[in-house]
């Protein structure tokens, strides 16, 4: 193997050093989680639970709230879009965790039409809103009081895509 030319090291360094600050960057860009959460962090109540405005729903009104799920339902009305949706607890980058733990259903009213073919069930979904009270419906044989949202904004959460076929890969590193 031939030496490498006078000042080449240095190059690496500085290549090396910028690729280094890219993955950095990448993975920060990539954990920060739904744009929704960073726009209303200011306006939420976070300490307000769930169960709490499940088991009373009058005394949280007009609290903002940031919420997730899996959709269950998509019902376009009159005027905008009703979501039913299963809560799901939240990881660490504000999105639904996949998991059967859940503490009920909550309806999201959003004023606009949003396609039921897009907010389809078992989609996940985050919600910026504030509560507006709860609304009785059935479910199944029982009547159930769902907390009812008024949404600021909704996102659906991306679906990981499918590996079709595993990935194989090496990589050449150099220690300086």
């Amino acid at each position: 193997m031939g030496a490498l030319k006078k000042g080449t090291g240095s190059l690496i360094r500085k290549y090396a050093h910028y690729s280094s600050i890219f993955v950095v960057c990448a993975c920060f860009l990539n954990c920060a989680g739904p744009n929704i959460y960073h726009d209303f962090k200011e306006q939420l109540d976070e300490e307000i639970t769930f169960s709490q405005v499940l088991n009373d729903p009058e005394s949280h009104k007009g609290k903002m709230i940031y919420w997730g799920g899996t959709i269950i339902n998509t019902l376009n009305m009159e005027i905008g879009t009703q979501i039913e949706v299963l809560q799901k607890p939240l990881d660490s980058r504000k999105i639904p965790q996949k998991t059967d733990q859940s503490e009920g259903r909550f309806l999201v009213r959003y004023p606009q039409y949003l396609d039921p073919a897009i907010y389809a069930p078992k989609r996940d979904i985050v919600v910026v809103g504030k509560i507006s009270g709860s609304s009785k419906k059935p479910l199944g044989e029982i009547e159930y009081n769902y907390p009812l949202i008024s949404a600021k904004e909704v996102e659906l959460i991306k679906e990981a895509p499918a590996k079709t076929q595993p990935s194989i890969g090496f990589g050449l590193g150099i220690g300086l």
